[in-house]
């Protein structure tokens, strides 16, 4: 039960939805960050997102690889997609019932998430 509750308070969109803003910030920062030269003349210097997407500005060749089509959706097939709701669908109905009348809101932090489970978890225990 209390995993349960857990995974409704950090349901998967919006706990995915926070990992990818930091990702996404990381990945900016990482990009548009300049690597400083240095004295070995093999190490290359300049921005990562330049240096990925014009290697030949740096005397070397773009080495991604096409994927074909067919194997991609071949694994694209074999993928269970994952759905909205989180957990069992009566508890995170449940949940939703509670967080309705006691006007919560997903969480969109860390903090928010363990209130809104601290709360839940008292709310359902009260009702059990």
């Amino acid at each position: 039960m209390i995993v349960i509750c857990i995974a409704t308070c950090f349901n998967a969109v919006s706990l995915v939805t926070l990992l990818q803003i930091d990702l996404d910030k990381i990945s900016s920062i990482w990009d548009c960050h300049s690597i400083r030269r240095v004295r070995n003349q093999r190490a290359y210097h300049g921005r990562p997102y330049i240096m990925f997407t014009c290697p030949e500005l740096y005397n070397t060749v773009d080495y991604l690889c096409a994927a074909d089509g067919v194997k991609v959706q071949r694994c694209r097939q074999e993928c269970v997609a994952k759905t909205v709701i989180p957990c069992d669908d009566t508890v995170f109905d449940l949940c939703c019932i509670i967080m309705q009348e006691s006007g919560w809101g997903f969480p969109y932090s860390a903090h928010e998430g363990i209130d809104l489970y601290v709360n839940l978890r008292t709310e359902i225990l009260t009702l059990l």
